[in-house]
């Protein structure tokens, strides 16, 4: 399939993040693709890329063969209405709406639509997210490939279940707030002990960066990166102690368990 089309609906954020992904592909360009979205400055934003904008939902969706919903999950039944007449039936549904199942969006389209779930991340941003995808059965391969080379552009991909993905957003989708918290609170440490808030920063998200490449680049588990670094009598060990103390994981832990039920919760909106 050459110069395949395209329609996103929602032009914020990650709506423009993978209208970027999109022109940059080999099997489309600028003028198969058309966006809409309410907001005009949204639509000025996703103009700079060249292509259409829509002055409604018909002239965004008729004949495209991928529609993209890049809405919040509260308006996607209401979206998919507004849609359905329009879309066409052998078209493939690519929804990041957080906790809408593909048997919704089948319901609500009244037929059996191609669909493929996918939860990127804010750091496809900078071309360093993390996204998983799910499929409806009837995608070809050839329609899953097209759809995950999509989100490649934007970092890594990897293929679950669909039962797994309130699991996903609640860790990859929303750990990235997770680890701004932990970084927000290494800074304030950092000031509370006399240090300035620039070098604090500084210090916290450079141990953090390395930190992390460690755990990419070496062949140890985070359990056998702490033994590395842990000396006994210590001050990471008081550090770490303080931390159990306070149940850390189990916070972290709890925090992504009440994601995922809210990203159930909104699927069922």
């Amino acid at each position: 399939m050459s110069q395949a089309s395209f329609s996103v609906l929602g032009a914020g954020n990650m709506g423009l993040i993978l209208l970027k992904s999109l022109v940059s592909l080999p099997f489309t360009s600028p003028e198969k693709i058309s966006v809409f979205d309410p907001d005009p400055l949204s639509m000025k934003k996703a103009g700079k890329y060249k292509v259409r904008t829509a002055r409604h939902l018909k002239e965004a969706v008729e004949g495209k063969a991928f529609v993209v919903l890049a809405v919040k999950p509260q308006i996607v039944t209401a979206l998919l209405n507004e849609i359905r007449d329009f879309l066409l039936p052998e078209a493939v549904v690519i929804s990041v709406a957080a906790g809408v199942s593909i048997e919704k969006i089948q319901t609500v389209l009244k037929r059996d639509q191609k669909v493929a779930r996918a939860m990127p991340n804010t750091p496809a941003i900078l071309k360093k997210g993390m996204t998983a995808l799910a499929y409806s059965g009837s995608l070809s391969s050839e329609e899953k490939a097209f759809v995950r080379r999509i989100f490649n552009r934007v970092g890594k991909t990897i293929v679950v279940t669909e039962d797994k993905m309130d699991a996903v957003t609640a860790l990859s989708g929303s750990g990235p707030a997770y680890v701004f918290t932990f970084v927000e609170a290494l800074v304030e440490g950092g000031v509370k002990m006399g240090l300035s808030e620039s070098a604090a920063y500084q210090m916290a998200t450079q141990t953090l960066f390395g930190a992390v490449k460690m755990l990419i680049k070496l062949d140890l588990t985070p359990a056998e990166q702490i033994k590395k670094v842990t000396s006994p009598g210590g001050t990471t060990l008081a550090g770490l102690a303080m931390l159990e103390s306070g149940r850390f994981k189990d916070i972290v832990i709890s925090a992504m368990e009440a994601a995922a039920k809210r990203s159930a919760e909104l699927g069922r909106v």
